[in-house]
């Protein structure tokens, strides 16, 4: 029987532990090789139908049912999992030399590369992706680690030159809700795709940016400082800048209810109950009045699961 971590809060990031959490005032647990984990780097994490968190992390693909570690990916070439994402019924991954889609999560789950990359770079291929999104319109939008993107459609799959730097970055890519796909560069600032010149066409220059969230008409850029620009058209205006306290924002994630969590560098865990509303450090709690706070590194994703039943997070 599947054992549903309901309630829960999960944190995840690339260069230290990866802890499932419990926001402000709830239990949390931490999941590492030291409590029999079978990893210690987590970048993505994501709950199916049924109840069943899939974790990717840097030693391949899991299944956890609140108990037990099942792995999926045995048979792909690389084990270093970037990033999951919900594709209707499947789940969509990527790793350093494919994008692969699992299916029958509910039944049998069955792993299948729908791409294979190429250690050359050409314009036919993914060159090592390290992350992706699915559009309204089915495509793949891919980055790749030597800074530029890549698209798979109907057509077959185009690379896109993102801009004049070819330092090795990770770029996070968004769409927003009139299907515009949005690009984030810590080397160059912020990119909209334009299908009139096939191209990608700098907004803004940001410096450090490394974090990417679109919700309704806000977009937000994490940096050193939380962002928040509103979309007119494809014009980004800035409404504020909060200030991140000498660290540097790594993950932003909204929940069903409008709540918008910002993580960072240092492992600092905020949530703002709107974007009009000061933030609040999210600490833990496992005994009865006291309050920890939590031992993060740099948080990578972060991840709120639903409970729905009670229609809570």
């Amino acid at each position: 029987m599947v054992q549903k971590l309901n309630n829960a809060i999960l944190f995840l990031f690339l260069c230290g532990l990866a802890f499932p959490l419990a926001a402000q005032q709830y239990g949390y647990v931490q999941y590492n090789s030291a409590s029999g984990a079978p990893f210690d780097k987590v970048s993505s994490v994501i709950q199916d139908q049924e109840g069943f968190l899939w974790i990717g992390s840097q030693n391949g693909l899991y299944r956890f049912d609140g108990i037990h570690f099942d792995i999926y990916s045995l048979h792909n070439k690389s084990q270093f999992i970037h990033q999951l994402q919900q594709d209707g019924e499947d789940l969509l991954f990527v790793n350093d030399i494919s994008v692969s889609q699992v299916e029958n999560l509910d039944t049998n789950p069955t792993v299948n590369t729908l791409l294979e990359a190429s250690i050359n770079e050409n314009d036919t291929l993914p060159f090592y992706p390290n992350g992706f999104i699915r559009t309204q319109k089915q495509e793949l939008w891919i980055s790749q680690s030597n800074h530029s993107i890549g698209r798979l459609s109907r057509e077959g799959y185009k690379t896109y030159p993102f801009s004049s730097s070819d330092t090795a970055q990770k770029l996070e890519l968004q769409e927003d809700a009139e299907g515009v796909i949005w690009a984030l560069s810590p080397l160059d600032g912020l990119f909209l795709f334009n299908p009139d010149t096939d191209s990608f066409t700098q907004q803004l220059k940001i410096e450090n940016g490394n974090s990417l969230l679109i919700h309704k008409e806000y977009l937000l850029v994490g940096s050193d400082k939380l962002n928040v620009f509103i979309l007119q058209g494809n014009r980004p205006l800035l409404l504020k800048t909060i200030p991140i306290e000498e660290d540097v924002i790594t993950a932003m994630h909204v929940d069903q209810h409008g709540q918008y969590f910002v993580g960072t560098q240092k492992g600092k865990l905020f949530k703002f109950s709107n974007l009009d509303s000061a933030p609040q450090t999210i600490y833990g709690a496992n005994e009865a009045h006291r309050v920890e706070e939590l031992n993060f590194k740099r948080i990578n994703e972060i991840y709120v699961t639903s409970d729905r039943v009670e229609n809570k997070d």
